[in-house]
């Protein structure tokens, strides 16, 4: 079986440059390269960012998440499988302990500073009234 990675970040971390990347020099029918495949509002980051009990992961998962999982666990069997962003990194916990050894993390970030910024000037801090 081929790893399964998640590439999780703060979000505003080049996630979409090394997606694309990859995507140039590494797809081929028997991997899986995506990007924020899984959208916040699937995956509750907010809500869910350390959710490492079995009664918050039950509450946690839905039906797109499992189906995902399984869908990966498929493909890994001829290829990696990588996903970069930040939308799926409340799953870390549970990835883990379904995959275990062959579930990878690689963790970027960049200066909270020029994170924060970058965020402002998308509206994050002014547009936005979700509890996420």
């Amino acid at each position: 079986m081929h790893p399964l990675v998640l590439t999780i970040s703060t979000g505003k971390c080049g996630t979409t440059f090394l997606e694309k990347t990859f995507k140039e020099n590494f797809e081929n029918e028997t991997n899986w390269i995506s990007h924020e495949y899984l959208r916040q509002h699937v995956a509750n980051v907010g809500v869910y960012h350390r959710c490492y009990t079995t009664p918050c992961q039950q509450e946690m998962i839905n039906s797109e998440i499992e189906d995902l999982l399984n869908k990966w666990k498929y493909i890994s069997a001829t290829g990696p499988v990588v996903d970069f962003g930040w939308t799926m990194r409340s799953l870390v916990p549970y990835f883990y302990e379904k995959l275990g050894q062959q579930f990878k993390v690689i963790y970027i970030h960049r200066h909270p500073m020029y994170v924060a910024a970058s965020l402002r000037l998308v509206g994050s801090y002014s547009d936005f009234n979700s509890p996420q």
